[in-house]
């Protein structure tokens, strides 16, 4: 999506607007002229919008990183747990491994869970802050690490 101020109008004051859609943004808007006082309002609104755009991109392709290696996790935690199940002898340490993988699915999919509801996020720093009081690991390990 392009948003660009255009020249103003010198009898009216009015500074006419130009939207351009792109086909993934479903924004509407309705004025077809501003003020010099909105302008700066709109470029202000633009400038903050085009310097945190880099930053949500960035955040949504950490978490697209995580949920992917995440699903790879879980895969590999099934492949041990169907292995296991049908009579092949594994170590210790490769159910462990397993185990603490399950545990943090179960954690992840508890807290997706009080995610949405409302307030939910809100309830989520109150669960992380009464964990750490009890010395309980409310997030899973993995995904938080970082």
């Amino acid at each position: 999506m392009l948003l660009k101020a255009g020249k103003s109008n010198k009898i009216t004051g009015n500074i006419n607007l130009i939207i351009i859609y792109s086909r993934h943004n479903k924004i509407i808007l309705t004025a077809k002229s501003m003020t010099t006082n909105d302008k700066k309002i709109f470029d202000s609104l633009l400038g903050k919008f085009t310097q945190n755009k880099d930053k949500i991109k960035n955040s949504l392709l950490k978490i697209k990183n995580l949920l992917a290696n995440e699903s790879a996790e879980t895969k590999e935690m099934l492949s041990i747990y169907r292995r296991y199940a049908s009579g092949e002898e594994i170590d210790k340490k490769t159910i462990e491994k397993a185990n603490e993988q399950f545990s943090d699915l179960i954690k992840s999919i508890g807290l997706a869970g009080i995610f949405a509801l409302p307030g939910g996020i809100l309830a989520i720093a109150f669960l992380v802050k009464a964990g750490k009081m009890f010395n309980i690991d409310i997030l899973p390990k993995k995904t938080f690490d970082d």
